[in-house]
Formats: C-alpha cells, structure tokens, sequence
C-alpha cells in the first residue's frame, strides 16, 4: 500500500490499531496501555475520535485503488469498507 505523504515527505505519527471506546478514555486495543486520551465530550464526538485510525486507512485504500486503476469491484469492495466505518463513526 502506498502511503499519503505531506509535500514535505513526512509520516503521519499516530497510536496504531483499532480504537475504542472505554468509559470516557479513547484507548488503541492493539497497543499494551493503549491509552489516547479521556474525553469528556459529546458521544457522537467520541466515536468520531475512535475511529480516526480505520477511516484513514479506508480512505488510504480508496485512494490507492484509484491510483492503481483497479476495476470496478476492488473500488465497490473498499467503498463498501468505507460505508461500515463512516457508520462506526457516527456511533452506528
């Protein structure tokens, strides 16, 4: 998969793995003390947060189909993953 890359050519830096939501604390479950942050805002805005890491990877995938010019059913099949997190965001 080929990474998007600022102009200057850095990467972006982020708690890796799914996040998820414990109580008011947004934590990565694929990292050992996978704390991100306690958030004491609205709900939707919590789900939102968590699933930072899965749209960024849906839209990274979308992307790339593109590029590539894959056929039609890779870029259904990924527009279909996209449609599931855009749901897990808004806390569906």
């Amino acid at each position: 998969m080929r990474y998007l890359q600022s102009k200057k050519g850095c990467e972006m830096n982020y708690t890796k793995g799914e996040w998820e939501i414990k109580g008011q604390d947004i934590i990565s479950k694929d990292v050992e003390n996978g704390y991100i942050c306690t958030w004491s805002g609205s709900k939707a805005d919590a789900h939102l947060i968590a699933s930072a890491p899965e749209l960024l990877e849906a839209c990274k995938d979308i992307v790339q189909a593109y590029d590539v010019k894959m056929g039609a059913k890779a870029v259904n099949l990924r527009i279909e993953v996209m449609r599931d997190v855009i749901n897990k965001a808004g806390g569906k």
